[in-house]
C-alpha cells in the first residue's frame, strides 16, 4: 500500500469511527430504535477495522438493471460471503457539461446523438452533493439498502469526492470562489502543482480549501447523509489532497 491510499484509508476509518459514535450517542428517540435494530453488528473497534472484509461496488455495473433495489436484494448473499462493510461508489447526480466520452473526448464532440447517449460520465463529477443519482433509483430506495444492510449486520459507507465538484454543480454559478481559479479569474480543473499541468481531469472544477464558507458547506453535505439516511461513514477520494484540517473539524 503507498502512502496515498495509507492515507486515504486513515481518513476513512476516522470518519467511520466517528460518525458512529455521533449517531450511538445521540438523544433523538428515533436514533436511539435505529440503533437498537442494529445492535447485533460487530463492535466498530480498531481490531475490527483492520480485519474488515469492504466490498466496493458500482450499482450501475452491478446488475442489469442498474439499480438500488438491483444491490439491495442481494445484500443477504454478500453477509454470506463474510462482507463487514459496503462501500458504494458515488450515488450522486452526474455533470452534463463537459461531461468525458473516453481519453480527451468530450460527449458533446460526438456528432451522433444515440452515440453520443452512450457516454454516461464519471461518478466522480458530481452535480449535487445532497441528491441521489435518478437512474440509481430514489432517496427513499437508498435508505432501504443501508437498512437492509444493517439488518444483516454490514456497515455502509459512500464515496466521497471532497477535492472537486463537476461543472453542472450550482456552486459554478452562484459561488465561484468556492473554485480555484487562474489569471484571467476563470475556474481551472485539478492540476499538478509541481507541474502547473493539468491532470487531465477536464470534466470537473478544483474546489478551494481556502474558502471557508466551501468547507463549511461540504461539511454540512457530509453530516447530511448520515442524519438522512444512517450511513456509517466515508471513503474520500483523493483524501490527500483535502487539507488534514477539514478532516480535523468534519469528525
Amino acid at each position: 500500500m503507498n502512502k496515498k491510499q495509507t492515507y486515504q484509508t486513515i481518513v476513512l476509518l476516522l470518519l467511520v469511527i466517528t460518525l458512529m459514535a455521533c449517531k450511538q450517542n445521540t438523544s433523538n428517540p428515533e436514533a436511539m430504535n435505529q440503533t437498537a435494530e442494529v445492535a447485533t453488528m460487530p463492535p466498530l473497534t480498531d481490531e475490527f477495522l483492520e480485519t474488515a472484509i469492504l466490498y466496493e461496488a458500482n450499482i450501475r455495473q452491478y446488475s442489469p438493471e442498474g439499480s438500488f433495489d438491483s444491490f439491495t436484494a442481494d445484500i443477504p448473499k454478500l453477509k454470506a460471503l463474510g462482507v463487514d462493510v459496503i462501500w458504494l461508489m458515488p450515488v450522486y447526480p452526474i455533470s452534463s457539461t463537459k461531461r468525458k466520452a473516453y481519453g480527451n473526448v468530450m460527449a458533446d464532440d460526438i456528432e451522433d446523438p444515440k452515440e453520443r447517449e452512450k457516454y454516461l460520465g464519471s461518478y466522480y463529477a458530481i452535480s449535487d452533493y445532497t441528491a441521489i443519482n435518478p437512474e440509481f433509483g430514489t432517496l427513499e430506495d437508498f435508505r432501504r439498502l443501508v437498512k437492509t444492510a444493517h439488518d444483516n449486520g454490514i456497515y455502509v459507507i459512500l464515496d466521497w469526492v471532497a477535492n472537486h465538484t463537476g461543472w453542472d454543480h450550482h456552486w459554478i454559478q452562484e459561488k465561484s470562489d468556492y473554485y480555484l481559479k487562474n489569471r484571467k479569474g476563470e475556474i481551472i480543473d485539478p492540476i499538478d502543482f509541481r507541474t502547473g499541468k493539468s491532470f487531465g481531469w477536464t470534466d470537473v472544477a478544483d474546489l478551494n480549501y481556502n474558502n471557508l464558507e466551501m468547507r463549511e458547506e461540504l461539511r454540512q453535505a457530509m453530516v447530511y447523509w448520515v442524519k438522512e439516511t444512517d450511513i456509517d461513514g466515508y471513503r474520500i477520494d483523493q483524501a490527500y489532497a483535502v487539507p488534514p484540517v477539514f478532516y480535523d473539524k468534519t469528525i
